[in-house]
């Protein structure tokens, strides 16, 4: 009981980070289940047919990493929630075709 309640505050916390960083996000459909997300009208990220979630602003990315840190929240843990914060903010871009992965291994973190 006590680590659903951890959790849930876990969530919570990146949920609202994600909101205050991501409010001005766009989601568009560029092509038959290809998604560009867009802030600011500089694109950010792209999801492909498969749902992989292709990072392409860096900066944006590690600044809402770094959070996980500050937090000492595992970055993967992080990433889950992202996963699952856009999947529900854009579900009705996704449709049945949601983010299952995120692709940022050529993103420098240092």
């Amino acid at each position: 009981m006590e680590i659903e309640k951890d959790t849930n505050r876990v969530s919570n916390i990146l949920h609202s980070v994600f909101d205050e960083k991501l409010k001005s996000i766009t989601a568009t459909k560029d092509s038959i289940d290809y998604v560009v997300f867009k802030l600011n009208d500089k694109k950010v990220f792209d999801k492909n047919y498969w749902g992989m979630l292709w990072v392409i602003d860096c900066d944006i990315f590690s600044n809402l990493l770094s959070y996980s840190r500050l937090l000492s929240i595992p970055e993967y843990e992080t990433k889950r929630h992202l996963i699952d914060y856009l999947n529900k903010k854009y579900s009705d871009v996704l449709g049945e075709r949601i983010i299952t992965d995120i692709a940022d291994d050529y993103c420098d973190e240092s």
